[in-house]
């Protein structure tokens, strides 16, 4: 299940939306048919909201989209890819609290001091 706010890419449009620009981003990689992914849908727009402007949030159905899922090693969902300036530094798999992802994105992705 998609998470409400959060933007979805694809195949043809990861590099364009996702990777053009440099900063932290926050990937997942779902399934609409996978219950743990629909389960962990609010929690992906929770931490869209809770980490605007420090981190990008998206979403890349791997269904459809196996030229994406394949590049980045994907083999189950979800799959959380934290990424900064382009390249990977953290990989959640499974379904996980709101507070332990959100500790992975504090620990990659410290907040600004001041």
């Amino acid at each position: 299940m998609s998470a409400p706010h959060v933007p979805q890419v694809t195949d043809s449009d990861l590099d364009r939306m996702v990777l053009a620009e440099p900063g932290a981003v926050l990937l997942e990689f779902y399934s609409q048919t996978c219950p743990h992914c629909v389960r962990m849908a609010p929690i992906v727009s929770r931490l869209a909201e809770r980490f605007a402007g420090r981190v990008r949030v998206y979403q890349l159905n791997v269904l459809g989209n196996t030229l994406a899922a394949s590049r980045y090693g994907i083999h189950g969902v979800p799959t959380f890819v934290l990424l900064v300036d382009r390249d990977e530094v953290d990989r959640i798999i499974g379904e996980v609290s709101e507070e332990a992802l959100a500790e992975r994105i504090e620990k990659a992705v410290p907040a600004p001091v001041g």
